[in-house]
């Protein structure tokens, strides 16, 4: 359930406002309203975070650290000086290795650009000239060349490129030079530009072996960052308070539970306290709290990111219900049930530290997968598994995978499912709603719901039409008319929904594609079971006698691990769908929330305000 909060403003004076904050972070039981802080000291603060995070980024991957480097734990508390100073090492390190490879790259090409003239001593170039030879270097294109060939003095080095090379001597007095382009002599030949290479790359070698090195300590950082991002939060607040001569207040929510601890607080440590309930106009933050059995499910929407509205319905139990549900029957496979289950005991006992909620809902939706496949006789796509004498009596035959002209009926289950689940929801909705007319809205579209149902059975599974279902509908669209848009004034509402009706009509029609929408539970579950159908025939048309077996036998692991993971992606796609869009949108859920979280200390060391 969502836990109530009331609108708390604490005042304190301005000279204690440090102090006062520390106290109230230490009680950690308000979420603050926010408010954007400022100054220096937050700018400095978020300066060094951000040199922080950097840091982290520059870091190689843990994997790429090395089993002869295994990442250190810091042996105490690390405070943010610790970790700022590590990172400017890092900053350093990086920064020398940037150069290194900057540097190794400049003489690889021009090591390259070199080498297309041969090894030669440029020195030796500078002496002939000194001794009245004079020695030049040109390039010229192939076509340039082949005309003036004949051209005295000049020399073929090299070719390359659509390039011909040239060295033209010339003894005594320099002759008009050739209409080609010069090549300035080096300063240094290729041997000391390869000799410089290797010194550059040993160098980058070394800043990444350092830095491989300093990864060691990437846990410094981390908890570095943690110690950080509370200063920042707390000078956030600080500098975000608002100030009225010598009185300084923050505003913030509180859970109904926690109010009485804040009084005593306040009475010791001498601050004002206006309480009060939220306005409508307020951004309550949403505190969700239920029953070990049903928080089993909250992994999922911290998957999803979703949170509820705080003046909307905690939806945690009816999810875990329908989503179970979904799961069993998208999957489908009691073999595939026994697999989940077998990975999920042999992760949780690699993973003890683990929170237990993840895998105490895999093992749920194991067992759900494992009675659905059992009672549809599904193990692994194999008919002859469900026809043995034990397993065969656990089948009921209305619904099994291998009956005959039972797909209607599997259907027909399908839209019972999503009758009742839609219903839930409208009975969630009128429920909410009271003692406000328009809660009668969704008794209305209740009755449009089972009406479209009666019309369902009779399109799509070809059953005789219920006249009770076109009254339903008709009686519905009265109520929904009457009730749909009363917001305190009845005959102004009244004539709003008549103007509305034509709309309200369209919607009746998007009740029936929601309610049809649930037989993908069905249409994706037979999928399943005709990919592993498909993959066990292959490998038995293959054969199990060697050397043919191995093949066949890796066709059914790559098959069928193919196939559960196709399912694992239905559960999301659809499964997810189904609670969170048709579910919820009849409800009226938009899942606009925030999480309460509160202004709290925790075990890293003091501030150092």
């Amino acid at each position: 359930m969502i836990v109530k909060m009331k609108k708390v403003s604490v005042l304190l004076l301005d000279r204690f406002r440090a102090q006062s904050l520390r106290e109230l972070r230490g009680l950690g039981t308000m979420h603050i309203q926010e408010r954007a802080g400022g100054g220096e000291e937050l700018s400095r603060l978020r300066d060094q975070q951000a040199q922080l995070e950097k840091a982290l980024l520059q870091l190689p991957l843990e994997r790429d650290v090395g089993k002869q480097a295994p990442v250190r734990k810091p042996s105490g508390a690390v405070d943010a000086r610790s970790a700022l100073e590590l990172a400017g090492e890092i900053e350093a390190c990086q920064e020398k290795l940037k150069t290194a490879r900057e540097r190794v790259e400049q003489l690889r090409k021009e090591e390259e650009r070199l080498a297309a003239w041969g090894d030669y001593e440029p020195q030796d170039i500078l002496r002939l000239r000194e001794a009245g030879i004079d020695v030049r270097l040109y390039e010229a294109e192939e076509k340039q060349y082949a005309r003036l060939a004949a051209e005295a003095g000049a020399y073929v080095v090299g070719r390359g490129r659509g390039l011909v090379r040239l060295a033209v001597v010339q003894a005594g007095q320099a002759g008009a030079p050739p209409p080609f382009s010069e090549v300035p002599v080096p300063e240094r030949g290729l041997a000391q530009v390869r000799q410089a290479g290797a010194r550059a790359a040993e160098e980058a070698q070394a800043r990444q072996e350092e830095l491989r090195q300093l990864a060691r300590q990437r846990a410094v950082l981390q908890a570095g960052l943690t110690e950080m991002a509370r200063h920042v939060e707390f000078e956030s607040v600080r500098s975000g308070m608002s100030l009225e001569g010598p009185v300084a207040y923050l505003t913030g929510f509180i859970p109904v539970t926690k109010v009485e601890g804040l009084k005593t607080a306040a009475a010791a440590s001498g601050w004002g306290l206006a309480i009060e309930d939220p306005l409508a106009e307020d951004a309550v933050p949403t505190l969700v709290e239920n029953p070990r059995w049903v928080r089993i499910i909250q992994p999922v929407f911290d998957i999803l990111g979703t949170v509820p509205g705080y003046r909307e319905v905690d939806l945690s139990f009816y999810f875990l219900i329908f989503f179970s549900l979904f799961f069993a029957m998208l999957i489908g496979d009691a073999g595939y049930g026994f697999l989940l289950l077998g990975l999920t005991i042999f992760a949780r006992r690699k993973l003890k530290r683990s929170p237990p909620e993840p895998f105490i809902l895999l093992f749920v939706l194991s067992a759900g997968t494992i009675v659905w496949g059992a009672i549809t006789g599904t193990w692994f796509g194999v008919e002859a598994i469900a026809r043995r004498t034990f397993l065969s009596r656990i089948v009921i035959p209305q619904i099994a995978t291998f009956g005959e002209d039972n797909a209607d009926f599997i259907m027909y289950i399908c839209f019972i499912i999503g009758a009742i689940h839609l219903t839930l929801a409208h009975l969630i909705g009128f429920v909410r709603n009271l003692p406000k007319l328009i809660a009668y809205n969704d008794l209305g579209w209740l009755a449009v719901l089972w009406g479209m149902f009666f019309v369902i059975k009779w399109i799509l599974l070809q059953q005789p039409l219920n006249p009770i279902g076109l009254w339903l509908v008709i009686g519905g669209l009265v109520v929904i008319t009457i009730f749909g848009e009363q917001q305190g004034r009845f005959f102004k509402g009244f004539l709003m929904g008549l103007a509305k009706l034509p709309l309200k009509m369209l919607n009746s029609i998007s009740t029936f594609s929601d309610v049809v929408s649930y037989v993908r539970l069905f249409a994706v579950g037979l999928a399943g079971i005709e990919i592993s159908k498909a993959f066990n025939s292959l490998a038995a048309g293959i054969g199990f006698g060697l050397p043919n077996g191995i093949f066949a036998v890796f066709i059914l692991l790559f098959g069928h691990s193919l196939n559960l993971l196709l399912g694992a992606m239905s559960v999301i796609v659809h499964g997810v769908r189904l609670n969170m869009l048709e579910f919820s949108g009849h409800i009226g859920m938009e899942w606009a929330g925030f999480s309460y979280k509160p202004f709290k200390d925790s075990d890293s060391k003091g501030d150092r305000e």
